[in-house]
């Protein structure tokens, strides 16, 4: 076998084999151990109807964003921003520190801090949109996202930990941005 055929090969079997690891494995960053990630498990899908947990950190497919509900009672975003030592720098959150809050994403596609009392809330993902402007225009198609028809239309919601640094919020039944925490490429 001549040279450039053994290097097409290697090359190949490697680019298959990357394809295969980075399901099972990422490494947060050059020389550390990779995670491994139970195959079929997307933990940067949160599905409606839940409560986020005091403390637990939701990350995204890469390992360089987490979302987490802080002791504080404040919904954070963080991204890294270097890898030796490992350092997190916030880049969005709900403004609602030392409230006594509750976070949960609804299943309607809102995400809310509730009060204590279960009953009214501190901050929400449709309330913020209707405050951005009377439609949403989104970067990406569909365009305008009429706020008055906000929740979902077609299937349940999601919230996705996207790997560009942004939080989304979609409708899985047509694959429209309900919400976005407007920090893509941040």
């Amino acid at each position: 076998m001549n040279k450039r055929l053994t290097m097409i090969c290697l090359t190949t079997f490697f680019a298959c084999s990357g394809i295969f690891t980075a399901n099972h494995a990422i490494a947060d960053c050059p020389g550390d151990p990779p995670r491994i990630r139970v195959p079929g498990s997307k933990p940067w899908i949160i599905p409606s109807n839940t409560v986020f947990e005091k403390g637990r950190n939701y990350w995204s497919q890469d390992y360089t964003l987490f979302l987490t509900f802080q002791k504080d009672t404040n919904l954070v975003l963080y991204k890294q921003i270097s890898c030796h030592p490992k350092k997190f720098k916030a880049i969005w959150n709900t403004r609602t520190a030392g409230l006594l809050a509750k976070a949960v994403f609804q299943k309607d596609g809102n995400l809310v801090l509730y009060k204590p009392d279960g009953v009214a809330n501190y901050w929400n993902s449709i309330a913020e949109v209707k405050k951005r402007n009377k439609k949403w225009t989104d970067s990406l198609p569909p365009y305008e996202i009429d706020s008055q028809t906000y929740t979902t239309q077609f299937g349940p919601a999601i919230l996705v930990i996207q790997n560009d640094n942004n939080l989304v919020i979609y409708d899985t039944g047509n694959g429209r941005p309900l919400w976005d925490s407007r920090t893509a490429a941040h």
